[in-house]
């Protein structure tokens, strides 16, 4: 049984983008290519991204024509956007401006008047008004959630370019609550400073003695261990600190 769990990952989108899209009509195969958009880019906190033909064929189980046939549709209503680079990789984004899209050709009018009767013990619903507290915490959830997709997305970008690192599969809840605490910090929020401080320490990629390497586990475990990182602490020859980290190891 499926039980999705916003502590998971959610994409956060705009109410009034959701709620065009309640009033836009689009076939299927479009809805599919869209949402595969939306997920590729504001489910990575991002505006736009590079997305190949064969990740959209795994998000939207379709072949590669219907694809781009979706593709086309959605460029001529202008509801989304794409940029094809110089060496073919493709930047898909999504039109956020939606008075900017295609508008509808045929509008749907209702012919006959619907009355309503609504039973006088009816019971009408009490509205929850948002307060600012719960407008701040979801704000804060979603900055957090976003940074954490990023931050395993540039860990495993990482590993890929140094094979004998650990690449992660699954952000646990153990290791979701583990850099949310770390999240804290300003100098662990440049999380791609932190990348770079591994890069140039190889005793952390296994080139010592006992052929230990850094994990993502290890990193996260507490404060110690990921500013001793940036301060090059474990860098051969001494405990230098380059000028471009020295601002982030006080906090």
């Amino acid at each position: 049984m499926a039980s999705p769990q916003k502590e998971n990952g959610f994409i956060p989108i705009a109410t009034e983008i959701a709620e065009q899209f309640c009033r836009y009509s689009l076939c299927g195969d479009e809805w599919r290519v869209l949402w595969s958009v939306v997920r590729k880019t504001y489910g990575w906190g991002k505006a736009s991204d590079i997305i190949s033909l064969s990740q959209l064929v795994v998000l939207t189980n379709l072949d590669k024509p219907r694809i781009l046939r979706a593709r086309r549709k959605l460029l001529s209503k202008k509801i989304m956007l794409i940029d094809k680079k110089d060496n073919g990789d493709v930047s898909y984004s999504l039109q956020k401006d939606w008075e900017e899209w295609v508008p509808l050709s045929k509008k749907t009018t209702v012919s006959k008047k619907t009355t309503v009767v609504v039973k006088k013990d009816n019971k009408s619903l009490s509205k929850k008004t948002p307060t600012i507290d719960t407008i701040q915490k979801i704000n804060k959830d979603t900055t957090f959630t976003s940074f954490a997709n990023d931050a395993v997305k540039m860990w495993n970008e990482f590993c890929k370019a140094y094979p004998v690192m650990s690449t992660i599969k699954e952000l646990t809840p153990e290791r979701r609550k583990l850099l949310k605490k770390r999240y804290e910090r300003a100098s662990f929020r440049d999380f791609a400073k932190v990348i770079d401080a591994i890069k140039q320490q190889s005793f952390l990629r296994g080139a010592g003695k006992s052929k230990w390497k850094i994990t993502f586990d290890w990193l996260i475990k507490n404060d110690n261990n990921y500013v001793k990182v940036l301060e090059m602490g474990y860098k051969e020859g001494g405990d230098s600190v380059p000028d471009g980290l020295r601002k982030y190891i006080k906090d």
